[in-house]
């Protein structure tokens, strides 16, 4: 199975917030997603000890986002940060935190969109939990 790190924008994936992200992606590594792929969705990059936390379906074959102008209606929040700010949560101080940052930066850095549906959530070993807590844990 494919896997997809969503690091920190994990917890509002879990709470089926995120329903699109955007990848720095090569062309020919984007051409293998399609849609109906499974993909095992990780809270970091498993070479950092990642763990998965969720299985994602894609719902359409990756599209670049320079092929999208203007930026669709709701990408905003189907990227789920407007979630993450209303909770607090920030792990990365690169994150937009206004929509017009975030369509400023999908017009310079021209992403791969991939949108997605969470198929399921990935429970914790109790060896794990017992290890690490809590295996949602991002840091």
């Amino acid at each position: 199975m494919k896997i997809m790190s969503f690091a920190w924008t994990t917890e509002a994936l879990l709470a089926s917030a995120k329903t699109e992200t955007r990848r720095d992606w090569k062309n020919g590594y984007a051409h293998k997603f399609h849609r109906g792929d499974l993909v095992a969705a990780y809270n970091r990059n498993p070479k950092f000890r990642g763990e998965q936390v969720a299985t994602i379906l894609l719902i359409e074959d990756p599209v670049r986002e320079s092929l999208l102008d203007p930026l669709p209606a709701g990408a905003w929040e189907a990227e789920g940060i407007p979630w993450l700010l209303a909770h607090g949560i920030r792990r990365n101080k690169s994150l937009p935190t206004t929509e017009e940052e975030f369509r400023a930066w999908c017009r310079e850095a021209q992403p791969w969109i991939v949108r997605f549906k969470l198929v399921e959530k990935v429970k914790a070993t109790d060896e794990k939990e017992e290890k690490h807590g809590h295996q949602l844990r991002l840091f």
